[in-house]
C-alpha cells in the first residue's frame, strides 16, 4: 500500500534521515504540494514544487467490479496514448496513457525534425492510467512537436501544436 509523507508543517527544510525500506522519491530541494485528483475509477498523487515544476506522479486504479460486467475494470486491456489536451496548448499540455501491465517506460518529446526536446517518463510504472503535465515550454518556438511512447514493443507518437 503506498504512504506518502508530504508537508514539514511550517517548519524549514531539513536533511533526511535513513530511508523507509521500499522508498522510491525523495526530495527535498523546494517547498510543494500534493495534488490528488480522484474519479470512480482511479485516484491520482501529483507531487508539485512552488515553482510549479512536477517532481512524483502516483495512479492509484479501482479494483471495483462492475456486477452487470463482472470483468475486473481496472485493469487496461492494451496499451493506450491518448491525445494531448489542451492541443493546441500554451504554455502546458496533458498527456494521459494506459499500461495493461507493469513495464519500462519512456516517454519523450520531440520536435518536428526529429530531434528529442525532453524525456517525461523513462522507469518501471504500474499498470493502469497515467496522467503526465508538461510545462516547460520556455524559450520554445511555436509549432509541431510529437510525443512518444514505447514500452517494450509498443511505439506509438502523436503530433501536438504549441502556440506562442
Amino acid at each position: 500500500m503506498p504512504y506518502f509523507v508530504n508537508g514539514l508543517g511550517g517548519r524549514s527544510r531539513y536533511s533526511f534521515g535513513s530511508p523507509i525500506s521500499g522508498s522510491q522519491v525523495r526530495y527535498r530541494d523546494d517547498y510543494g504540494a500534493m495534488l490528488i485528483e480522484s474519479n470512480k475509477d482511479s485516484m491520482t498523487f501529483q507531487f508539485y514544487t512552488q515553482a510549479g515544476q512536477l517532481i512524483d506522479s502516483y495512479t492509484i486504479t479501482s479494483m471495483l467490479v462492475d456486477l452487470d460486467n463482472p470483468v475486473h475494470k481496472a485493469q487496461p486491456q492494451a496499451y493506450n496514448l491518448k491525445q494531448n489536451y489542451p492541443n493546441p496548448f500554451n504554455p502546458s499540455t496533458t498527456i494521459n496513457f494506459s499500461l495493461r501491465q507493469s513495464a519500462f517506460v519512456t516517454l519523450k518529446i520531440y520536435n518536428i525534425l526529429g530531434e528529442e526536446v525532453t524525456t517525461l517518463v523513462s522507469e518501471k510504472l504500474t499498470a493502469g492510467k497515467h496522467k503526465y503535465d508538461w510545462s516547460r515550454t520556455a524559450g520554445m518556438a511555436s509549432g509541431v512537436y510529437l510525443y512518444r511512447i514505447q514500452v517494450g514493443d509498443y511505439v506509438e507518437a502523436k503530433k501536438m501544436v504549441l502556440l506562442r
